[in-house]
């Protein structure tokens, strides 16, 4: 079986997260056997040269890999998708601080149980247990040593 990652941003314009994001997918492109790719749902200039595909969200439908989502947009259109064989949401912000949404909204994602969830640090972790009464593993700065450990033990528990 082949292992697939796609992560689904809001667009690849500059931005730290983005940053963190595309240098880990060339990491685990260039030192794995799992095909990774980027599901984007705008069309922006990169900040740097992937070594994996890029392509538009419309593709996240047809796709049967892992999948992680990184925003509240990106966990409602990820949740709806049927074929990936794993769902994840990568919170490396919180949100709802500064965007109006809805706490039924909200709950939706974060109580979802097809989404796992993945913090950015210790202090995200925490918000999340307890605002959500949900776990999460920690990855800092979307680690790639720890994204491929993840990728690989859930494939291992799938098979």
């Amino acid at each position: 079986m082949i292992k697939k990652l796609g992560i689904v941003v809001n667009a690849t314009n500059i931005s730290q997260n983005i940053d963190y994001i595309i240098n880990s997918l060339n990491h685990i492109s260039s030192t794995t056997n799992i095909d990774c790719c980027i599901f984007r749902c705008n069309v922006d200039k990169l900040i740097a040269i992937p070594k994996f595909a890029i392509m538009n969200l419309d593709h996240l439908w047809g796709y049967d890999g892992m999948a992680i989502s990184t925003s509240l947009y990106t966990a409602q259109k990820l949740i709806v998708c049927p074929r990936p064989i794993k769902k994840y949401f990568y919170i490396s912000d919180i949100e709802w601080f500064y965007v109006r949404t809805k706490y039924k909204e909200l709950s939706e994602i974060y109580q979802n149980p097809e989404l796992e969830l993945i913090t950015r640090s210790k202090s995200h972790q925490k918000l999340v247990q307890q605002c959500w009464n949900r776990d999460s593993q920690i990855i800092t700065n979307f680690k790639p040593d720890l994204i491929i450990e993840r990728i690989t033990n859930d494939y291992q528990n799938i098979n």
